[in-house]
């Protein structure tokens, strides 16, 4: 089951199906479960912001609405855009490559034509603003309200069309030339109460002199929360690149080669700036000090760093001095030395009073009308940052999902409960009481909306009222799951619970209707529905013939690593398993998997990495997912350890033939599989697909579209080693595969993509190099243009029938074509 949507009135549902062969089908239906409407190679759709309409666009730009409740329906041809507005849909048809504007009336059934119009945008009140015939124009209640401006040309038309959030205002773009050539914009701001026109052109404005006013992308203009500031990027002319037949590597450059040339010098760096329309004043919020701004929520102030700052350094995110900025008066000090800059490390609250930041192994808040820093969380009797990552670099928090909306409350996370800080007084209260019962809480974010549309520049903010009360999910290691209500006293009172997998909770608009998708190993997923006290009902049940065939079991297996750690792992067994039989056995390995205990697998041919369960068990096989910790350093060894662990607990079962079993990973799993064989005797076939296979060559490895070194997954991320080979060059050739070769006595299938930009394809192929030097059986797949995984159905297809067949004839010895 693919795509899942609620109506805002919560009486539609539309959820998509996908079939490997055969068009995918798009199905909207009641509610009440009366009525179902199919729409075959449905590509982009959406319910009206009331829910009363639907609309589609099917293939070949043919788009359906319907009205819902009189079961009426429109079409229009030739479409490629459209939108809902609150009363209207707004469509974009193509011909001849003119576009044609549409609005049709929701509330009337008239319809309003616009020609050549080349774009639109919508306010929040309903108005439609449009570049059509080469010039401004909007619609709101049936009538077009055309404005002083016309283009010199179709080359030069206006764009970039925005509203402020009071939809009184609209600002747009008109390219121009300047020296030498070289393409800029004017920035127009247009006041529909005043009828008053301010242009803001960036060779006449002191600041902006020798500057470009960038004109592409979603979010090159836009207004501020209050309408004062219009927003948009700058920076210094680019070089047009002249092709040289070398290139220059030099260690004294900020950065690696490559990502030196896109990001090393600051001044042409595409740079936030405002422009405060009433006094015609512009700042630099973005400087070649510190290029990046993340904006606050109330446009007052940005947080502005130097993401160079501190390199060269060996973290996924740089961290960098975070300075704060008031926007108006340009005036900044410093925020946070050395912050880390990766998401969820810091934010800020609804309104902007607040910032907060993960520091120290611990969630502080600054008060920016007191200027002063609160530890948060070092009083409380938890902790905050996740251990359970078992990685190498810097640590990271449970992350929080925000304030309450009033900013009375910010809300941490330990292990298993949600804690929320009361600001005036900095008093935590403990809301969930999940560590005795070993169940985990958190807020289900996805009903809380964006304050906004949340730009690249801007930090995110949920809407989390608290007066209302919030939705909890809960769930637990052994597979229960389901949802708990917090009431405004902060009370907790269970709404479903139980031993199912539930994801995807949606909550109607308008209406107290909810529905999430339910199911388990065993039984497909379904579409739920719940509203108040009303009983849970089933809206649509997936693969419902199911039921009619044999199907494999899961099990959650409980066994310890050498260190003590308890650890889980899922056990397929075989359709017709028997007991006391013994079965042939694959153990698929990357790191935590039973957390998938509950994911229905459904039977394909298509799979990106080879490798689907359900081909397996239903074909006599058992089938093993072990979860894996690790210790810093030691990731290789950390891997061995969990995985002899796991299949040991399974042998001791009795119920898997030893002589057969099998060894499969990709990526980091595929590094891993490697690494084992060349350690253990316990697997009489494996696969590795995109896995490192030389941790040396490895680290130092750069990749022309990456453009940056590998250096950084070793020292912080998932190799989890926190230092350099330099450092510590024994433990990298004691966790690597490559130094180990001539102790692999087991076959081994590796398959690569050429383009895999995250693992080179030639790590594999120096193993298969290494095998082959040591006269040791080693099949090495090599998909031309495929790249960490593949995405190719045909190929696809090659890989999960080779997969199947080495396993087969290693472990079932089977007579089947492994070449």
């Amino acid at each position: 089951m693919g795509d899942v949507q609620l109506s805002a009135n919560g009486k539609w549902v539309n959820y998509k199906l996908n079939y490997d062969y055969g068009a995918d089908t798009l199905f909207v239906a009641s509610i009440q479960g009366k009525k179902r409407i199919a729409f075959p190679k449905a590509e982009r759709y959406s319910f009206s912001q009331d829910g009363k309409y639907f609309a589609v666009i099917e293939s070949e730009g043919k788009l359906r609405l319907l009205d819902l409740d009189n079961k009426q329906e429109r079409q229009y041809l030739d479409v490629v855009d459209y939108e809902f507005s609150p009363h209207d849909l707004v469509i974009i048809t193509q011909s001849d490559n003119k576009q044609t504007l549409i609005v049709f009336d929701l509330d009337s059934g008239g319809e309003t034509v616009f020609e050549d119009c080349s774009e639109f945008a919508i306010a929040k009140d309903g108005k439609i603003a449009m570049v059509a015939e080469q010039s401004i124009q909007y619609y709101q209640n049936g009538k077009v309200i055309k404005l002083p401006f016309t283009a010199l040309s179709e080359k030069m038309l206006f764009k970039k069309l925005a509203w402020n959030a009071q939809a009184n205002a609209i600002c747009f773009l008109e390219p121009m030339v300047i020296s030498q050539g070289m393409e800029s914009n004017k920035i127009y701001h247009y006041s529909i109460d005043s009828q008053s026109t301010t242009v803001l052109n960036p060779t006449t404005v002191e600041v902006l002199q020798g500057q470009l006013i960038y004109g592409e992308g979603n979010t090159a203009l836009r207004f501020s929360d209050d309408g004062s500031q219009v927003l948009f990027y700058y920076s210094e002319p680019k070089e047009k690149e002249v092709k040289q037949p070398y290139e220059v590597w030099d260690t004294d450059t900020v950065y690696e080669y490559g990502w030196n040339k896109l990001y090393g010098n600051p001044r042409v760096l595409n740079k936030l700036a405002s422009w405060f329309t009433a006094t015609n004043k512009v700042v630099l919020i973005g400087t070649n000090e510190r290029p990046s701004a993340i904006l606050t929520i109330d446009g007052n102030y940005a947080v502005c760093y130097d993401l160079k700052q501190y390199e060269p350094q060996y973290e996924q995110v740089a961290p960098a001095d975070m300075y704060l900025k008031h926007i108006d008066t340009g005036e900044e000090k410093l925020l946070l030395p050395k912050q880390s800059t990766a998401p969820g490390m810091t934010g800020i609250s609804p309104k902007g009073n607040y910032f907060y930041y993960y520091k120290d192994r611990n969630w502080w808040i600054y008060d920016s009308k007191k200027g002063v820093h609160h530890n948060v969380s070092g009083v409380l009797p938890i902790a905050v940052t996740d251990h359970q990552r078992y990685e190498a670099g810097p640590p990271y928090p449970y992350a929080s999902p925000g304030w309450s909306s009033d900013e009375k409350y910010f809300i941490v996370y330990d292990a298993y409960d949600m804690w929320v800080i009361t600001v005036d007084d900095y008093k935590a209260r403990r809301v969930t009481r999940g560590k005795e019962q070993q169940v985990q809480f958190r807020l289900s974010e996805e009903l809380y909306p964006l304050a906004r549309k949340q730009f690249k520049d801007e930090y995110l903010v949920r809407l989390i009222d608290f007066s209302k009360g919030l939705l909890l999910y809960a769930s637990t290691a052994g597979g229960e799951s389901g949802y708990y209500k917090m009431n405004p006293d902060f009370s907790i009172s269970k709404i479903l619970f139980g031993n199912s997998g539930k994801s995807r909770l949606q909550k109607a608009a308008h209406t107290e209707d909810y529905i999430f998708v339910e199911e388990t190993a065993v039984n497909p997923p379904r579409l739920m529905h719940f509203s108040g006290k009303r009983p849970t009902k089933t809206i649509f049940q997936s693969n419902p013939f199911a039921k009619a065939y044999k199907w494999g079991t899961a099990e959650l297996i409980d066994y310890q690593n050498t260190d003590g750690v308890p650890l889980k792992g899922i056990l397929y067994k075989p359709a017709d398993y028997v007991k006391g039989k013994q079965y042939p056995m694959v153990v698929f390995i990357y790191e935590k998997q039973s957390t998938g205990f509950h994911n229905y697998i459904v039977p394909t041919e298509f799979d990106s990495v080879g490798f689907n369960a359900a081909h397996y068990f239903l074909d006599g096989y058992l089938v093993f997912f072990p979860d894996i910790v690790y210790t810093p350093g030691q990731a290789g060894l950390s891997a061995l350890d969990c995985v002899v662990a796991a299949v040991d607990k399974v042998k001791s079962m009795g119920i898997v033939d030893d002589k057969r079993i099998g060894l499969i990973g990709h990526s980091f799993g595929g590094y891993e599989s490697t690494f084992i064989i060349t350690q253990t005797k316990l697997f009489t076939a494996a696969v590795s697909g995109a896995g490192v296979t030389n941790l040396i060559s490895g680290y130092f490895s750069y990749s022309t579209p990456a453009r940056r070194p590998d250096a950084w997954r070793y020292e912080s991320q998932q190799h989890r080693f926190g230092f350099s080979p330099f450092d510590n060059w024994e433990a990298y050739s004691k966790n690597s595969p490559l130094p180990h070769a001539t102790q692999c006595e087991t076959p081994l299938l590796s398959w690569a993509g050429k383009k895999d930009t995250n693992v080179l394809w030639t790590q594999l192929a120096e193993f298969h190099m290494a095998l082959r030097r040591l006269r040791k059986k080693n099949l090495f797949i090599v998909y031309e243009n495929e790249g960490h995984a593949v995405k190719t159905p045909e190929l696809q297809k090659d890989l999960s029938m080779r997969i199947k067949h080495w396993f087969d004839f290693y472990l079932k010895e089977k007579s089947v074509v492994i070449d």
